[in-house]
This record gives structure tokens, sequence and C-alpha cells, in this order.
């Protein structure tokens, strides 16, 4: 429903800029007898209307697509405890138990350890419960249409950070909320992924075969 109330919205706007512009046009034709003041007119009554909105979208677009490459290299992921270091401390009982646990039962008030964590100067809030052992954290920033998110893996019992992952993400909501979803030339603009996601990390210290 929100969907045709902009589509409606939409081609009333188109149809009120082609009016501006032939309004524009007769115009410029009362005021001069030349071509370049018809077209003056037009043009006037484009801008009045439609021209500003794309002047605007475009310089929006390259100003997003600028700062989305200049955070593009943020992305990555960085371990600071090995994976192999990390197995030493897990005993045959917590890797039972961490292969038992089931970290959809485990609600947001119940997850270990601490709500915020600070590391590396920053402030991270928790996510959610991995295992008996592991909790992640994350931490986001938003700038415009880009967004920067960082994932950290904690061990709760040695109190340490595993690893972080780092994405960025340029591009509009999806869905129909807002005019904003319209702009889907934002969406063309590339995102940055880790090579490896926090998935694929927690991989490494999960696999007891390595």
């Amino acid at each position: 429903m929100l969907g045709l109330a902009i589509l409606f919205g939409l081609c009333i706007w188109l149809l009120l800029t082609l009016l501006a512009m032939v309004l524009g046009y007769k115009l410029g034709r009362r005021l001069t007898k030349k071509k370049w003041g018809r077209l003056f007119g037009m043009f006037t009554g484009f801008m009045l209307l439609m021209g500003g909105w794309i002047t605007h979208w475009v310089v929006e677009y390259w100003q997003t697509k600028a700062y989305a490459a200049s955070v593009c290299g943020l992305a990555g992921y960085k371990i600071y405890v090995p994976p192999e270091e990390w197995k030493k401390t897990v005993s045959e009982e917590e890797w039972k138990q961490m292969a038992e646990f089931k970290s959809w039962l485990v609600r947001p008030s119940q997850r270990n350890g601490p709500k915020t964590l600070v590391f590396e100067g920053e402030e991270y809030k928790i996510d959610s419960q991995i295992d008996n052992r592991l909790t992640s954290y994350e931490r986001t920033i938003r700038k415009g249409y880009t967004m920067v998110w960082e994932d950290l893996i904690y061990d709760v019992k040695r109190k340490e950070v595993l690893f972080k992952a780092i994405h960025t993400h340029t591009g509009t909501s999806s869905g129909w909320e807002s005019l904003e979803e319209l702009k889907f030339w934002i969406d063309s603009i590339p995102n940055c992924e880790s090579k490896m996601d926090e998935g694929d990390l927690l991989h490494l210290y999960k696999d007891q075969t390595n």
C-alpha cells in the first residue's frame, strides 16, 4: 500500500515538473523571441521541481561512494589468540559441553559475560552467547548510508579476545519505509567484507580435527 502511494506521488511530481517546463517555455517565449529564452525557461521550470533534487542526489552519491572507499580498508580480521593455542586450554569436558550447548535457548539477560566490553579503547555490546565459554560482542558505526561493524569473540573464562572481524556495508534499507529506499544507485556501491567472517573463524577454533 505504501509502495503504491509512493509511486502515485512520483507520478504527480513528474506531471508537475512537465507543467513547470511548459510554463517556463511559454514565459520565455513572451519575454524574448529568441530560442535560448524558451530553452532557459524550460530549464528553469525543470530545475525548480526536479533538477535541484537530481543535483543533490548526484553529489550525495559521490560523497557516499568516496566515504565507503575510505573505510573499505578497515574490512578484514585479526587473530589475537591463535586457534591452536586456545584449543590447548579447553578440557575434554568443556569440548563436550560446547558441542551440546544450545545458544538459541539462552535469553538475552542470561548471556555469559559482561554486558559491555572495552577493547582497544572502544566499547562493544554483547550480541550472543556461542557456548559455555565464548560470547560474541559487536560495535557498529554508521555514517550516512555506510555502516562499519565489528565482531569480537570473547573467552569469558580466560577473559581474553580471540579475534575480531570487520565488515563494511553501504546501501539503503530494504523495504518501502520511506523515499530513501528508492535510491537504488546507492545500493550499487560495493561492500567490503572480511575474507573470513565470524563463522569461518569460529570453525578454526572449534574444529577438533586440526
